[in-house]
């Protein structure tokens, strides 16, 4: 057999999770105790499971949880040798700005405290939140291993002394918590609830969650978007906690409360307006355009983390998720307008991919027109990996179905291979430094063999839906390992 390519098809591995072998930032073992630690982590009204991460167990453990779940899911790729120059975000060298907000950080809580009666510790937080923390736990966040989360708050526009609170201590939390000191991780789940707090019950927010639709989100504030900023990284902090009933919470509420505000705000619908040649090249334009696309890019990619971790129905439907996909992370990066002018200028020569919904269409349709489209030239790793997490819902709801007929699965196969036509052509043109700042996104073949696995194999118990355990992964792949 082989693909349109003419290449020889193969089934593919999953050598991410069989042959796991822990960095030295990580608990030491096998992917599959792994994963048996986390399908064991289930709350019990409250009461903490004694074999997982705790403040009384040893700080390495925590690891295993308070961790990008795509990283814990792939392994970490970051590169302990290799280096980049590294330029702090705007107000970041000025201790007393930071020690600003430290104070802001500090009456946010107190404040959060005060109604919930949640046993804030004023000493410990002022010690945790000093401002050479600030600078450090900032830093962690847009330059550590969290760089591929930093894609939806943009260093280039970063100023500490303008950035909501909300959003500041939800970056400081997964700067500590992903990046920063191993005892850090420990300490920062201490202010996790709070900060959950914080964000989803902002009047601000819950104003969003029930506003009236909006076909269009050109016209978002920035503090509205920094609190859907705030939320996101919330949610991707709380969905890798140990606690079961936390993970729940945002899963079920969190989450909802989330995609209610990407549709009210037309985030669904996020447009790239800065591409069109009509148009005169404006820097802060395209900021704009690339902060909508970021945010609903990973709004939809919870959708896929809760489908692959907890076997949760898709919130999203693919036919609504109309957004542009992302520009490439050098013009991000830039933060002088002219020199942004040069990259745009040339950026504008290409002709840019279709919208996501349309793009999944076209991989399953009978009118594919081949990895040779213009359309398909400028892609980059981040894109082909949102295109690979959105086929995900589609199998789940696939295998689900009462109806599944086998033309439904043989279309999603020979879509599934052509997305691999398109990641062929595009990695082995890539650089060293586009690799590296992909992150653990290189391995998004590793998804594709996962999708696969699942393509193939039935749902064949109702229980086990929407779980909010690891459980079912593991099962799958010790079943799919000794075949």
């Amino acid at each position: 057999m082989h693909n349109e390519l003419g290449h020889p098809t193969t089934r593919l591995s999953v050598p991410f999770l069989l042959n796991y072998s822990a960095t030295n930032t990580r608990h030491p073992g096998e992917v599959n105790n792994v994963l048996t630690a986390l399908a064991t982590a289930e709350s019990n009204e409250g009461r903490r499971d004694p074999g997982i991460p705790s403040l009384l167990l040893e700080v390495d453990r925590s690891d295993l949880f308070f961790e990008d779940s795509w990283s814990l899911f792939f392994g970490s790729y970051q590169d302990q040798d290799r280096q980049e120059t590294v330029t702090l975000p705007c107000g970041l060298e000025n201790l007393d700005e930071c020690q600003q907000a430290t104070y802001r950080v500090l009456e946010a809580l107190e404040s959060v405290n005060n109604n919930k009666q949640c046993g804030l510790n004023p000493a410990g937080a002022k010690e945790f939140f000093k401002k050479e923390n600030i600078q450090q736990f900032i830093i962690a966040y847009f330059d550590g291993t969290v760089r591929p989360r930093s894609r939806i708050v943009l260093k280039s526009i970063f100023k500490i002394s303008s950035v909501s609170t909300p959003l500041l201590l939800a970056l400081l939390l997964m700067g500590a918590i992903c990046g920063g000191p191993k005892d850090a991780k420990l300490i920062a789940m201490e202010y996790t609830d709070l900060a959950e707090l914080l964000v989803f019950e902002d009047p601000s927010y819950q104003r969003l969650v029930y506003q009236k639709r909006s076909s269009r989100c050109d016209f978002l504030e920035m503090k509205d978007i920094e609190l859907i900023q705030a939320a996101i990284l919330m949610i991707l902090i709380q969905i890798s906690s140990p606690n079961a009933e936390h993970r729940r919470r945002v899963r079920i509420h969190r989450y909802n409360d989330l995609v209610s505000v990407a549709r009210s705000t037309g985030l669904t619908q996020a447009k790239n307006r800065w591409h069109d040649p009509s148009t005169i090249l404006n820097h802060e334009t395209f900021l704009q355009n690339e902060l909508t696309i970021r945010m609903m890019a990973s709004i939809a990619m919870i959708d896929t983390h809760f489908i692959i971790f907890s076997n949760a129905p898709p919130v999203l439907s693919p036919f609504e998720l109309g957004f542009d996909l992302p520009a490439e992370d050098a013009g991000v990066d830039i933060c002088d307008p002219l020199t942004w002018e040069d990259w745009a200028s040339h950026e504008r020569k290409c002709q840019r991919p279709p919208p996501l919904n349309q793009f999944m269409w076209e991989l399953l349709s009978d009118n594919w027109t081949g990895i040779d489209d213009p359309r398909f030239q400028n892609l980059n790793i981040f894109t082909l990996f949102i295109i690979i997490s959105k086929f995900h819902p589609i199998i789940f709801n696939t295998r689900s179905s009462l109806l599944q007929t086998p033309d439904q699965v043989s279309r999603i196969e020979k879509a599934l291979s052509r997305w691999l036509d398109l990641w062929e052509y595009l990695y082995p043109r890539l650089t060293e430094s586009e690799i590296f700042r992909a992150g653990f996104m290189t391995h998004a073949t590793d998804l594709l063999s996962f999708a696969k696995i699942l393509l193939t194999t039935p749902l064949t118990d109702p229980d086990d839906i929407a779980k909010d355990s690891m459980a079912h992964i593991h099962e799958l792949l010790k079943q799919s390992s000794s075949e």
